[in-house]
């Protein structure tokens, strides 16, 4: 008997479809040699974000009358959220003349404002895996990608690894 004669005798093997949308196996017909098509994507990644912050220091300045180096402290700091205010300034409220100091004759407080903003770059979400092949997950907060796959060999009987992170998903079809 001919092998299409033992095909029609035994009935036509039929198209098959199973989607994965978790981790699972799937155990390959002892009738399939291969997977006709594979096509799925894994997990969505996050996006990025940046967290504004910025620090202000506060620089005080004494000038020197005999025209030696100047005298610079810090008189402390403090931080916040949002965007920076505003840029560097010297508070001319706070500017000082010192009559009777034979060393210094004036003095100065200036703020300096300091971007300490955080960047936190797009994740990229997990890969969905199955048949040795590799479906991946999207980078940032977007629809990932599909990957498809065709003509997949297996061996009959055996039981296959499907992983699937959440929100992936693999759809598979064979002939049994």
């Amino acid at each position: 008997m001919s092998f299409l004669m033992m095909l029609a005798a035994s009935g036509a093997r039929q198209l098959k479809t199973a989607t994965f949308t978790a981790n699972g196996t799937f155990n390959v017909p002892a009738s399939t040699f291969q997977i006709e098509s594979a096509s799925g994507y894994g997990a969505r990644g996050t996006n990025g974000s940046v967290q504004e912050s910025w620090r202000r220091d506060i620089i005080i300045t004494y000038f020197r009358r005999d025209g030696g180096p100047n005298h610079v402290i810090s008189g402390g700091s403090s931080s916040d959220t949002g965007p920076i205010p505003r840029s560097d300034y010297c508070d001319p409220a706070t500017n000082y003349s010192f009559e009777e100091s034979p060393t210094y004759f004036a003095s100065q407080v200036c703020y300096e404002y300091v971007d300490t903003s955080k960047n936190t770059p797009p994740k990229t979400g997990a890969p969905a895996t199955a048949f040795g092949k590799t479906f991946p997950g999207s980078t940032g907060n977007v629809a990932p990608p599909v990957a498809s796959y065709a003509g997949i060999a297996v061996t009959p009987s055996e039981p296959c690894p499907i992983v699937v992170p959440a929100g992936g998903s693999i759809t598979i079809t064979y002939y049994e």
